[in-house]
């Protein structure tokens, strides 16, 4: 698998808070500035599967990861306003100061999507089962 992340910077932007938005998400990112644009690579994606879980935006991670399938590659925007405070926002990929791209190449990347988010049939299952507690029918 391989992992790639750019961002550009104007000139009003501090290129270290940049930086520091990307590594938020990706701790491992291995970065490189030229220009107005950092980019660089990266392997761990553990740290974005929490912060997704603890957010608790499993579904929408799931649904904006899925609109952003491309054969054999994933290719997704994140604002970094908010990398820079170590939260997940997915964007369309057109903010004003711009976002973090993001291409991971994997050959199924629906996999991947499902080791980020979880499985959304476990997910369901784990639900009933608590609403069948909450009700007092399973124990």
């Amino acid at each position: 698998m391989d992992c790639e992340v750019s961002a550009p910077f104007g000139p009003t932007e501090d290129r270290e808070k940049v930086l520091e938005a990307i590594i938020n998400i990706f701790p491992d990112a291995i970065l490189d500035i030229e220009d107005s644009t950092v980019s660089g690579t990266f392997s761990d994606l553990n740290n974005m599967k929490k912060l997704i879980s603890e957010q608790r935006i499993r579904d929408t991670a799931r649904q904006v990861l899925s609109h952003s399938m491309n054969p054999g590659k994933l290719i997704f925007h994140l604002n970094k306003q908010a990398a820079f405070v170590s939260k997940v926002n997915f964007t369309e990929g057109n903010s004003t100061l711009g976002d973090i791209t993001v291409t991971i190449d994997r050959d199924e990347p629906e996999a991947l999507i499902i080791e980020l988010t979880g499985d959304p049939e476990e997910q369901k299952d784990q639900m009933d089962n608590k609403n069948m507690k909450d009700k007092g029918e399973g124990k």
